[in-house]
């Protein structure tokens, strides 16, 4: 892609095997690209023979500068490079030279073959590219990933493998360890380094518990590759969010101050729910609570496609928020009772002073309540109208001053019913 202004390429299958472009060749090659999206795609280049100089990439970008607001995006790509067992081929998954103001987040890159003198990925002559919840493997020796000092402007909870013992060459130093990395250069106090152990190379899942839930909130891929939602607090590293049932649970008994909640399992292959009894299998679960505090026993099972089954229970307590009806209308000389919910063990605070669960009202006005219930405080309140009372002043008259008319209108009023007499 030559000289495009505005890319979107999300979700598409690339591979380049073969040698019909034998010169350097590339899976996806954008070249002067702007203001660019690159998402959710799988891209791999396993070509073994034919390349002019002897490499190839899956991702190759070259003059191209994303845009700040909103920012470009190269994320949630599963990038593989290498066919396995070739040692006098060169690869590297992704290089991006003169390139920058672009989040790199999300991805997992993996070279599975060539020879030493290449890397899993390159990010040089750039500048302020953000590198988070990166997996970076490496499986001939070179490094995860080559930097120079000013290319990546922040690396954070990012995985770095390499077979080869040296994982990371960053500014002009190569780090034998993910210790001597962080030291050096303030980076990815958070990262990790260990083999991913793919169950399924090409579509990158893996089982490996480390890069369970050791993400960072990036609020910017927040669905993977498969269009699973991600942890919005501890999503996983790498293009799939995945369930690890080793340490999979539903958080422990929890009580939640809201009138509704919704409860996720992850993205598993099979979920099935019990609650109180009751059974489904729907992704999520969402619990509704009534106008007290109820707690429900919730039981979930899931079954992943590769790495196996859980299961986990919990007590979810939902506490409702203090509820009116935002306006009430009473009729003259009624009254009514105003109750936000609740427990009678909790505390109220009403605006004419009471300090019960309900009270009764007799005049309009506003009302407001205040309840704490097992450490829930919400506020509700509610506007009262009153009808105007019929007022009609006893009269006597003698009979020379008959017809007597009497006027009973009031404010707003739409009917009137007498007794005795005529009415128009």
């Amino acid at each position: 892609m030559y000289y495009v202004d505005g890319l979107e390429f999300n979700n598409n299958v690339v591979d380049n095997d073969s040698n019909l472009y034998p010169y350097g060749p590339r899976g996806v090659y954008c070249y002067y690209v702007d203001d660019f999206n690159i998402n959710g795609n799988y891209i791999g280049s396993d070509i073994t023979s034919g390349s002019y100089g002897g490499y190839a990439y899956p991702l190759y970008m070259y003059q191209c500068i994303g845009s700040n607001n909103p920012r470009s995006s190269v994320s949630n790509n599963c990038i593989n490079a290498g066919a396995e067992g070739t040692t006098s081929y060169g690869y590297y998954g992704v290089y991006s030279y003169f390139s920058g103001l672009y989040n790199f987040h999300n991805n997992s890159v993996t070279r599975r073959g060539g020879n030493n003198g290449y890397y899993t990925s390159q990010f040089r002559a750039g500048g302020l590219v953000s590198v988070k919840n990166n997996s970076f493997a490496d499986y001939y020796n070179g490094y995860a990933r080559y930097a120079d000092g000013f290319t990546v402007s922040e690396s954070e909870n990012n995985n770095f493998y390499s077979t080869g013992g040296t994982p990371i060459y960053h500014g002009s130093s190569a780090y034998a360890s993910l210790e001597e990395y962080q030291a050096g250069t303030g980076f990815d106090a958070d990262g990790v380094s260990t083999d991913p152990a793919w169950e399924d190379t090409l579509a990158c899942v893996t089982c490996n518990d480390t890069l369970d839930n050791a993400g960072t909130n990036t609020s910017v891929a927040m669905y993977d590759i498969d269009s699973n939602m991600r942890s919005m607090t501890a999503p996983d590293i790498g293009a799939v969010e995945w369930v690890s049932p080793a340490s999979f649970t539903l958080g422990g008994d929890s009580t939640y101050c809201a009138d509704e909640v919704t409860i996720e399992a992850g993205p598993a292959q099979s979920v099935t729910w019990s609650v109180n009894g009751n059974s489904s299998t729907a992704p999520t679960l969402t619990l509704t609570g009534g106008s007290e505090a109820t707690t429900y026993n919730v039981l979930v099972s899931i079954q992943t496609e590769y790495c196996g089954s859980a299961s986990d229970n919990a007590l979810i307590t939902l506490v409702p928020n203090a509820n009116l009806d935002s306006a009430l209308h009473i009729c003259a000389d009624e009254n009514a009772t105003l109750n936000p919910g609740g427990l009678t063990s909790g505390s109220y605070t009403w605006s004419t002073g009471a300090m019960t669960q309900s009270i009764v009202i007799d005049e309009p006005g506003t009302y407001t309540v205040t309840k704490d219930v097992m450490g829930c405080i919400s506020t509700a309140t509610t506007a009262v109208t009153q009808s105007e009372a019929v007022e009609i002043i006893g009269t006597e008259v003698c009979s020379d001053d008959l017809p007597l008319s009497l006027d009973a209108t009031i404010t707003n009023g739409t009917t009137y019913a007498w007794s005795g007499g005529s009415a128009p």
